[in-house]
C-alpha cells in the first residue's frame, strides 16, 4: 500500500505543476514523492489530471493532501486537453507541465 503524500498548503503558490496522467500509477506516485522530497523555498501546487485511468491511479489520488489537486476525467481527453484543464485550474504565477 502506498503512503499518503502531503504538500504544504499555500493560497498563492508561485508555481503550479500540472501533470496529465493515464495509468502508470507507480510512475505517478514516484514522481509526486520526488516533488514532496525536494527542498525548496518556492511555494508550489500540484494539479494531477487523470485521463480516465483504469489502474490504481484513482486510489493514489485519494492519498494526496495539502496543495495537491486533481481532475478525474470520465474519458481520456488526450495530453493537450489535460494540460489545458490543469492550466485553467492553476493559481500559480508560473505553470510547469510535467510528465509522470
Amino acid at each position: 500500500s502506498l503512503q499518503a503524500l502531503h504538500l504544504p498548503e499555500n493560497d498563492k503558490p508561485r508555481i503550479s505543476i500540472v501533470i496529465p496522467v493515464f495509468n502508470k500509477a507507480l510512475y505517478t506516485y514516484n514522481c509526486l514523492l520526488s516533488l514532496c522530497a525536494t527542498e525548496t523555498d518556492i511555494s508550489t501546487e500540484v494539479i494531477v489530471v487523470d485521463n480516465a485511468s483504469s489502474d490504481e491511479t484513482a486510489a493514489l489520488l485519494l492519498k494526496l493532501t495539502g496543495n495537491f489537486f486533481f481532475i478525474s476525467n470520465k474519458e481520456n481527453q488526450g495530453f493537450v486537453n489535460a494540460c489545458r484543464q490543469g492550466a485553467a485550474m492553476a493559481r500559480g504565477e508560473f505553470i510547469l507541465f510535467l510528465n509522470n
